[in-house]
């Protein structure tokens, strides 16, 4: 029996072999990634991911497999005989053991707890593992980034993220990744297996990690805070996005058009700008999409078409938030006040960017030209006249716009569309600001009129003009 985990072997040979396992003795190393293993059984086995050897072949489907173990475990799935199978997920397990392992999953048993921060596990080698971070010494520096680690093994497996190697490929679809929880948790995705289960809301999730995130939606939670203003956050990864907007710092460069952007998704949804590539399609209306967040707020128009539908005028929003914000339109209710000049507004942001109008501050200063904006929007729209970037396409007729605003205003003169509707004469207009514009010669009628003819003018400069006229006339005269 082993005396580290307890494991009882048959012979003194298996429990010898086994123990090389409790310490940091890997003398097999791979000599094209330089990663390394315990066993040489094991160093061959890696080996075949370098080759792309898979020369174990299944006689019923024809596919190939690099190791005869991943074939038998494959041909379970041919088989009627299923000796090890989840009754709760109808997964497949080679073993007996690893099947009562993965049901402690369904069940929630974490029978290995952390002694200092009584954090469960399910598996006595992960709690081990995890016990590594309450140690204080970590003498395993990473020569590429200056990070430490407790255990040589930790070093090893951060290593891979810098010289790139991804020798973990999936079977079914040949993606390829540097850790093996990585590519574990890829493979959920072919089997659709979501084990993890919201006591709540019933809501399935294939990773403990999304489950986590999920409760933190009902519990409204926000454990990660910024040190700079306070403010709370869900999950550690937005904290960290956050933080840049106080540094300014964007580090992710476009290598067409030379912007900076905070985060490598970022780049990656701003280079589709540049390619036009729209790989988020809507099954439902064939529609496509620059980024994934834009095609789920699509969808959710076909699933709650009327769910946010304003009652008074029938227009659709994609959150309630949206609606209610809109609902303040109609009973023209503009509670929030200007100190400075007592102009109301509907919503607080709007009253935050119309005291800039007084305070004459433009915080938003583009790099190339220094030019300031009082709005990140502006600034945004403006860095689109340095790059000649137009991302938003017109369906009916190809045009390119440079932003969603400009688009939408465009589409009307296809509609004929004019949603902005003068209460006192009724007329109508494409654009919010041509109603501006109207409106002023309501409310000023007298203010621009020429004292020759009477004509009212929207502008002093345009009477201005006017004013010529008559001149050149009576000199002709």
């Amino acid at each position: 029996m082993c005396k580290v985990c307890d494991k009882k072997f048959s012979s003194c040979h298996n429990l010898k072999a086994h123990s090389i396992i409790h310490t940091d003795d890997r003398p097999y190393v791979c000599e094209v990634c330089h990663r390394a293993y315990h066993w040489k059984a094991s160093l061959k086995y890696h080996l075949l991911s370098h080759s792309n050897e898979k020369p174990y072949l299944c006689e019923v489907c024809g596919k190939t497999f690099s190791h005869y173990k991943n074939l038998n475990t494959h041909l379970l799935i041919h088989s009627n005989d299923e000796p090890y199978k989840c009754e709760m997920c109808n997964k497949v397990f080679k073993s007996n053991n690893n099947l009562k392992i993965h049901k402690r999953i369904h069940f929630q048993e974490k029978q290995f707890v952390c002694d200092i921060c009584g954090k469960g596990y399910h598996r006595l080698s992960h709690l081990k593992e995890h016990a590594m971070n309450h140690v204080e010494s970590k003498p395993f520096a990473c020569n590429f980034c200056d990070r430490t680690f407790p255990a040589m093994r930790n070093l090893r497996s951060h290593l891979r993220i810098h010289i790139r190697d991804k020798s973990f490929i999936c079977e079914v679809c040949g993606k390829a990744f540097s850790q093996p929880g990585c590519l574990r948790v890829h493979m959920q995705t072919h089997t659709n297996e979501k084990s993890y289960v919201c006591k709540l809301c019933d809501k399935r999730f294939s990773q403990q990690s999304s489950l986590k995130r999920h409760y933190l939606t009902h519990t409204k939670e926000k454990p990660h805070v910024c040190d700079v203003c306070n403010k709370g956050f869900q999950e550690k990864c937005a904290l960290k996005r956050h933080l840049i907007t106080h540094t300014g710092e964007k580090p992710f460069i476009c290598k067409v058009c030379g912007r900076g952007l905070t985060t490598k998704f970022a780049l990656i949804s701003h280079l589709r700008t540049h390619t036009n590539e729209r790989p988020y399609v809507c099954d439902e209306c064939g529609r496509a999409y620059n980024q994934k967040q834009d095609l789920k707020t699509h969808v959710s128009l076909h699933k709650n078409r009327d769910a946010f539908a304003c009652k008074l005028c029938d227009k659709v929003f994609y959150r309630p938030g949206a609606l209610k914000v809109h609902m303040v339109t109609h009973t023209n209710e503009k509670s929030h006040v200007c100190k400075l000049c007592g102009k109301g507004f509907y919503q607080k942001c709007t009253l935050k960017r119309h005291y800039l109008t007084h305070t004459k501050e433009r915080p938003y200063v583009c790099e190339i030209c220094n030019k300031g904006f009082q709005e990140k929007s502006s600034l945004k729209k403006h860095s689109l006249t340095h790059t000649g970037e137009r991302p938003h396409i017109c369906e009916i007729c190809g045009k390119g716009l440079a932003s969603k605003a400009s688009l939408t205003s465009h589409l009307r003169t296809h509609t004929n569309e004019k949603p902005y509707v003068c209460d006192e004469c009724g007329s109508a207009y494409n654009y919010k600001q041509s109603l501006k514009n109207h409106m002023s010669l309501h409310k000023n009628r007298d203010a621009f009129a020429c004292k020759i003819c009477n004509k009212n003018f929207k502008r002093p400069d345009y009477l201005v003009q006017h004013s010529r006229l008559h001149a050149k006339e009576k000199s002709e005269m």
